[in-house]
């Protein structure tokens, strides 16, 4: 499934739909800023998403081009106004959504508490 996430806002029943799926959104917050997908990062819908319990990662899309890496983007998502358990939260659906073997999930759900 793939979501459009200027759409999600409006789209009730898509958050819904992802939500009870658990299905897991990689957002790359820079890229979407720098590409128009959301037009300015107070109203990026990360935490919105958040709250509304579907599992999101946060990336660093392409790092030569939008000049950002991974503690950048956790560091955006704190600025669009993620908790320390929401942050945790990310997280942890990035580890469950990753396809990494369970061992390896395993150890790295162990680091962040559960």
């Amino acid at each position: 499934m793939t979501a459009d996430l200027r759409a999600l806002p409006k789209d009730p029943d898509l958050v819904r739909e992802l939500a009870d799926r658990q299905i897991t959104l990689d957002v790359g917050i820079s890229s979407n800023v720098a590409l128009g997908v959301t037009p300015d990062l107070a109203l990026h819908p990360l935490a919105a998403l958040v709250r509304a319990s579907v599992p999101c990662s946060v990336n660093a899309d392409d790092t030569l081009l939008f000049g950002t890496g991974l503690g950048r983007e956790y560091e955006l998502a704190r600025g669009v106004g993620l908790t320390d358990d929401e942050l945790v939260a990310v997280a942890r659906a990035s580890l469950l959504g990753s396809g990494a073997p369970d061992p390896v999930q395993d150890a790295a759900l162990a680091e962040l508490g559960g």
